[in-house]
């Protein structure tokens, strides 16, 4: 397709745009004073108001929302196709972590308006109105996710929230610049003929929130390994970028039985992608998400089971403890041919303190850094405290990370992170009250709730899991948001047991339809993977008569909702006959 003059024109003022490198202070919101709150209790659900509630400021407004354009979806990008400007469209959450922590490095960056300049920068706010129905028509579902289209809506680009403004500008460059993009890229390496900046391309790209409609994993592993076997050697940062594409979703793809010969290959050639991630410093940066989050998993995949100690003399097992293994590849098919595990274990490890300690990486990556240290003792100490020098090195790295956070941005991404490594390092009273005191202070409790109720059933303390969740339902605001607070509530009651118990589910559910109906897009994006949760929840409970007889009650109303919404509707009511 030949590129339009406006087009071209938007692409080279979008060059100049990115050699400025104007340093200005980025403005920075202090939160507000924490105010007394008490642990909730669990009670009847509150009742549906008549027409869903307003959404309030937090869901109107983002960090650089002085960027945003002015409008809705529609109109945003009728403006790009009438100046033949491409669009940058945000899909996110105000709730979201990864979301917030793309706002502080990135929106927040006083260089971003800049990149903005010649595009329609667009703020698609996942609970705003007519939000899932957009979601649904450009193939997005998780937050956060970044797409460039062209003029004609036709997608350059899909990123995930793990940027840096550097890498935001290179990926728009190399998709603008050269008036295609990630599309054009993976076809000229399926047909041998790719170019040089190609790479740009791929290693940026957002494979694993591809849409499997579009892009099946079989043909996106079949490509990811194509492209980090022919990147050159020179190009150290998108060999390490594709090389933890790679890796992480052949991880992804475990279980899947059509997968196996593909993700057995990956596994095999291991040694390589981990060379090419752990090379230098370069490489560590580019690959900054796969060394702090995937330690755990990739040890698994190629070494198995870490071996049980047996138990002491004159004591038993647990009865939920698994039994003892022989030897450390117990679970895991044949070692590939690659190093020891100790080895790795060094290399990661090397790689995640280096990051630690860049001056030049995020708060939250920096925070992050101390987890693969975490997992690997983790690995050989599934359940207990850890070592007293390691749980004071997880505390201090998280009260840091939380006292340096300026920004509400920064500071919601950072403080969900540093309760799990609370968490997880057997500090959970110090996570509890981390969560609660930023519960406090912020404008979206119910994401601090949510993960209070799963530090409570992790500690088997269900009472306690049942008021928090039930707290986070009735704290939610936003559209969809209530809908997912409303159907993860309904997930952890389904099971309970009692005459109590059946009445609040049945209020809760009852509230769900109430609101889901009354949205006209209620069964549409995300919201429609928020109805078959809940039809997961309530499928042991179809023959129940109060069931029947509500879920009748609801049916009729899916004829309200729009022509091409109305059809999912009555068959998620029918299912559950």
């Amino acid at each position: 397709m030949s590129t339009s003059a406006p087009r071209r024109r938007a692409a080279l003022r979008f060059v100049g745009a990115l050699s400025l490198a104007a340093v200005l202070t980025a403005c920075r919101s202090e939160p507000t004073s924490p105010t007394p709150s008490e642990i909730p209790s669990a009670s009847e659900p509150s009742e549906v108001p008549a027409t869903p509630m307003p959404d309030p400021a937090v869901h109107a407004t983002h960090a650089g929302s002085h960027v945003w354009f002015e409008g809705t979806p529609a109109q945003a990008l009728a403006r790009a196709k009438t100046e033949g400007k491409p669009s940058f469209v945000y899909w996110g959450a105000a709730w979201c972590p990864p979301c917030n922590e793309l706002a502080a490095d990135v929106f927040e960056h006083p260089r971003f308006p800049e990149l903005m300049r010649d595009v329609v920068p667009v703020y698609l706010d996942g609970d705003t109105e007519e939000a899932q129905s957009w979601g649904e028509q450009l193939g997005l579902s998780a937050y956060p996710t970044v797409l460039l289209l062209n003029p004609e809506r036709e997608e350059l680009l899909r990123l995930n929230g793990a940027l840096t403004i550097t890498e935001l500008e290179t990926a728009l460059r190399a998709a603008l610049v050269r008036g295609h993009g990630f599309i054009e890229a993976v076809r000229r390496l399926e047909e041998g003929r790719v170019q040089p900046d190609d790479f740009h391309v791929l290693a940026h790209a957002a494979w694993e929130l591809l849409p499997d409609t579009l892009w099946p994993q079989t043909r996106r592993l079949t490509a990811l390994r194509q492209a980090a076997t022919q990147c050159p050697t020179a190009r150290v940062q998108e060999r390490a970028q594709l090389a933890a594409h790679t890796l992480g979703l052949a991880l992804m793809g475990r279980g899947t039985h059509a997968l196996e010969p593909q993700i057995q290959a990956i596994r095999a050639e291991a040694q390589r992608y981990l060379d090419a991630i752990f090379v230098d410093p370069t490489a560590w940066r580019a690959a900054r998400t796969f060394i702090t989050m995937r330690a755990t998993d990739v040890l698994q995949w190629l070494y198995g089971d870490m071996p049980r100690a047996p138990p002491a003399p004159g004591t038993t097992p647990s009865s939920s403890s698994p039994p003892a293994v022989e030897t450390a590849h117990a679970t895991a098919p044949a070692a590939p041919a690659m190093a020891d595990e100790a080895t790795l274990r060094q290399r990661w490890l090397e790689a995640a303190e280096a990051l630690g300690k860049d001056e030049n990486a995020s708060r939250e990556t920096r925070l992050w850094s101390v987890r693969p240290t975490l997992d690997i003792a983790r690995r050989e100490q599934p359940q207990g405290a850890l070592s007293e020098p390691l749980r004071d090195r997880v505390e201090k790295a998280v009260q840091a990370a939380v006292l340096a956070a300026e920004s509400r941005s920064e500071r919601q991404a950072i403080v969900s992170g540093a309760s799990y490594l609370l968490r997880h390092a057997g500090s959970p009273h110090r996570a509890r009250a981390l969560l609660i005191a930023e519960s406090r202070r912020d404008a979206t409790p119910w994401y601090y709730y949510t993960l209070l109720s799963a530090l409570e059933q992790e500690l088997g303390r269900m009472d306690e899991a049942h008021r928090w969740s039930a707290e986070a339902r009735k704290s939610a605001s936003g559209r969809a948001t209530r809908l997912q607070w409303m159907a993860n509530d309904i997930a952890l009651n389904a099971e309970r047991s009692g005459a109590d118990q059946r009445a609040y589910l049945l209020a809760l559910v009852d509230q769900y339809y109430t609101l889901a109906t009354q949205l006209d897009d209620g069964f549409s994006g995300r919201n429609r993977s928020r109805a078959e949760q809940v039809a997961r929840a309530l499928a042991p409970h179809k023959q129940d008569r109060d069931v029947i007889t509500m879920l009748a009650r609801h049916r009729p109303r899916c004829s309200t909702l729009p022509e091409e919404r109305r059809a999912f509707c009555e068959r998620h009511f029918d299912a559950l006959r």
